[in-house]
């Protein structure tokens, strides 16, 4: 089991996979149109520097949303409140070290595995635990 699934295992969260090509393009095509096109309205926009994208992106988003976007087949919120005996820094951060460069090691090991996943960076103090 993954580092990933091991903590939503502890949320009592089921992971639900998109297990078809079909799903899988769908989301591709998705990301692959919005950087395409993204791309071409800052060209026609003449807009060169990080800020001035920053300052469109909103407007970007609510047009590309107002002309694809479709109402979910549902509107039931799954979402749920974190509970008070749900810590997520431990859940999300197990046996992580923070190292003296007081970045937290990007990999975990547990059972013998390891985790590949990018660890974030902490500003803890250098030994001490990550959590």
């Amino acid at each position: 089991m993954t580092q990933f699934g091991r903590a939503l295992s502890e949320l009592n969260i089921d992971i639900v996979c998109a297990n078809t090509p079909q799903a899988k393009g769908r989301v591709e095509r998705a990301h692959l149109t919005l950087q395409d096109r993204l791309v071409k309205e800052l060209r026609l926009r003449g807009i060169s520097t990080q800020e001035v994208a920053n300052a469109y992106v909103p407007e970007f988003m609510a047009d590309y949303n107002e002309r694809f976007a479709k109402d979910p087949l549902s509107t039931h919120d799954a979402h749920r409140p974190v509970r008070d005996d749900e810590n997520l820094a431990l859940i999300f951060l197990p046996g992580r070290k923070i190292a003296r460069s007081r970045r937290i090691s990007p990999f975990v090991i547990d059972q013998g595995s390891t985790s590949s996943s990018p660890a974030p960076r902490h500003q803890g103090f250098g030994g001490s635990d990550a959590a």
